[in-house]
């Protein structure tokens, strides 16, 4: 009976590796979180870290480094890439003095992270300039607290500036609604636009659209107006057999109605003053 002769090959589980995008502002940082991450791994290998780590790194800061990705050592690849990456982004100690001095401000960031992140950026500084420096930046009614406390650490008024800011209210900001030039303006805008509303109403015929012209059959004329006179003080022309009026309409003299002069004996109404009863009976 034959034999079969079987062979298992047992590899180790392999973890997969998750690096943070590069932190260009801080890559010492960013490289402790990449070391976390390869010791998880249980990656130990030069070679594997080195190549982990160019897949991270964009266009703008592989290029800082590009002479060892194209030609990586033949011994420690990657604490080579590392050394080169701090040492080539992290600004020089007159750099971050400079931007110590003159750039950096506290932003939206507590009093003891803004003392923090100034110590990165100057870890040898004397710790009264720093404190100068950090003071300064405050707020002016956390600075008026903390003047009084200049015996205390810097940590202590770090944690004391905390204090105040989370207890006193925020500073007002300034007003973001329209300012009094602005608020006059439109205020004028509206008064003219009021004054060309009522000339127009004033200026608008008396006959307008809405209302019925003065010989329509909804707004007869009124005898005693001119223009009624003018328009009906003629004798009419018409040939008026065919619809049975009384000759007296006729008559300049006569005072009719509208609506008698207009339809004669088949009128359904009559306003005064008119004649036609009397001419006509």
């Amino acid at each position: 009976m034959a034999t079969v002769d079987s062979t298992t090959t047992t590899e180790a589980p392999r973890v997969t590796v998750r690096l943070p995008p590069f932190w260009a502002e801080q890559p010492a940082v960013w490289f402790a979180q990449a070391e976390a991450q390869f010791s998880l791994a249980n990656i130990r290998d030069e070679q594997t870290k080195f190549c982990y780590t160019i897949s991270q790194l964009d266009q703008s800061y592989a290029a800082s480094v590009a002479d060892i990705i194209t030609a990586p050592p033949e011994h420690n690849p990657y604490a080579t890439l590392r050394a080169e990456l701090v040492g080539r982004l992290t600004p020089s100690k007159e750099q971050r003095i400079h931007q110590l001095i003159t750039v950096e401000e506290m932003g939206d960031r507590k009093p003891s992270q803004f003392l923090r992140h100034l110590r990165t950026l100057a870890p040898d500084m004397p710790e009264y300039i720093l404190r100068t420096i950090w003071s300064s930046r405050l707020p002016p009614h956390i600075r008026t607290i903390l003047a009084g406390q200049n015996d205390c650490s810097l940590e202590a008024a770090a944690r004391c500036a905390d204090r105040i800011t989370e207890a006193a209210p925020q500073p007002a900001l300034a007003s973001v609604g329209p300012s009094p030039n602005a608020a006059l303006k439109e205020e004028i805008e509206d008064l003219s636009r009021q004054v060309a509303a009522l000339r127009a109403e004033q200026n608008r015929p008396r006959n307008s659209p809405r209302d019925p012209p003065p010989n329509s059959k909804e707004h007869p004329p009124n005898p005693r107006d001119p223009r009624y006179r003018t328009r009906f003080s003629h004798p009419v022309t018409r040939n008026y057999h065919t619809h049975n009026r009384s000759p007296s309409r006729d008559d300049p003299a006569s005072t009719l109605c509208w609506y008698h002069r207009r339809f004669g004996a088949r009128a359904q109404r009559c306003t005064s003053p008119c004649d036609y009863h009397q001419q006509g009976n």
